[in-house]
């Protein structure tokens, strides 16, 4: 787990990507654990997860000046 995110955090960010699917299973079904709550994520999906949330976190600070 990340050190600045929950796990719950790290999963919504890797399920952002699939935001505008509109068939989400199909489009889902490469990446390793989707639609299992109880997956524990790998270290390659809690990296992306990590810097998706950074990115998000960064642009929210360059708006906020």
């Amino acid at each position: 787990m990340s050190p600045n995110y929950s796990n719950e955090e790290l999963k919504e960010a890797l399920d952002s990507m699939l935001k505008d699917s509109t068939n989400r299973e199909y489009d889902a079904r490469h990446i390793f654990g989707h639609g299992k709550p109880d997956h524990e994520l790998s270290m390659l999906q809690i990296i992306t997860a990590t810097r998706i949330l950074d990115y998000r976190d960064l642009m929210v600070g360059m708006l906020l000046y």
